[in-house]
């Protein structure tokens, strides 16, 4: 399996301030204090794989999209040792320490708040080389209640394991394990641990694992 690369999780419950970029003409929807006061309700879906893996998470308006990565990532079960993109209306933002091809726009420079509104569907691109794909749709925006930390609410599905390939890969990587006969079983199930669910998700972990990386950022 890919070494694990926990650590830089721990940003993901960091607050960076950061300018504002506002994309819409509304100035109740573009103005801090909407994005200081909301939390956003995000339901994310990795494409073209089967199982359906999906998670729905209450993010801060106030968190840059460098933030917003940190807890998509933390919340699908990926370890964040790959490049990642967003792509919302007819941008991009990708890290300006990648030679990205075309103009892009640094993710920890504008927050979630002034990015999105309900109803708004946009996607997350993890690791370039596998080409994992999320459709992000805002379900909701909702007063914080208090909340300053992403919470999972719900999901289905475990996170492909890193560099298993992408979703053709994934596809294989599962026909493999559940075939006895295959003459990469043993090679795969030793690969990933000796075992592999692909149905298995608790959503109580994955909050309490948001719940430990906001008490060490604290």
């Amino acid at each position: 399996m890919a070494q694990s690369c926990h650590v830089g999780r721990a940003r993901c419950c960091v607050f960076t301030d950061g300018r504002v970029r506002k994309h819409r003409n509304s100035p109740a929807y573009g103005s801090k204090h909407c994005a200081m006061r909301s939390v956003y309700q995000l339901e994310i879906s990795l494409k073209d794989v089967s199982p359906r893996v999906w998670r729905s998470v209450l993010i801060p308006g106030d968190f840059t999209l460098a933030q917003v990565q940190e807890a998509l990532l933390t919340a699908m079960g990926w370890e964040g040792c790959h490049l990642y993109s967003f792509s919302i209306e007819n941008s991009t933002y990708v890290e300006d320490t990648y030679d990205w091809p075309e103009a892009s726009i640094d993710p920890g420079a504008v927050r979630l708040g002034d990015l999105v509104a309900p109803g708004d569907e946009f996607e997350f691109h993890y690791d370039f080389g596998d080409g994992w794909e999320h459709r992000i749709i805002v379900t909701d925006r909702l007063p914080t209640a208090g909340r300053i930390r992403p919470t999972c609410i719900a999901g289905q599905g475990a996170c492909p394991p890193e560099d298993v390939g992408g979703p053709w890969g994934y596809a294989n990587f599962l026909r493999a394990i559940a075939d006895p006969q295959h003459d990469r079983h043993a090679e795969l199930l030793e690969w990933c641990g000796g075992r592999f669910d692909a149905q298995a998700f608790e959503v109580q972990e994955v909050d309490r694992v948001f719940a430990r990386l906001h008490s060490a950022s604290a």
